[in-house]
């Protein structure tokens, strides 16, 4: 699994510190494991849609 640090587009990466303050390092699995909504999904209270676009950059083929 690729890691937001590792794919971090080029346009963010000047706001990579702010990214860090506000939701942790980004290089951590925890991170990814606090983050995934499948780890959430009993917590859903209601129906959710996630659209994710062929083009994404963080899109595993």
């Amino acid at each position: 699994m690729s890691l937001l640090s590792e794919t971090l587009l080029k346009h963010w990466e000047s706001q990579r510190e702010v990214l860090e303050m506000q939701i942790g390092d980004l290089s951590g699995e925890d991170m990814i494991k606090r983050m995934l909504p499948l780890q959430h999904v009993d917590k859903n209270k209601a129906s959710i849609m996630i659209v994710q676009g062929a083009k994404g950059s963080r899109v595993v083929n």
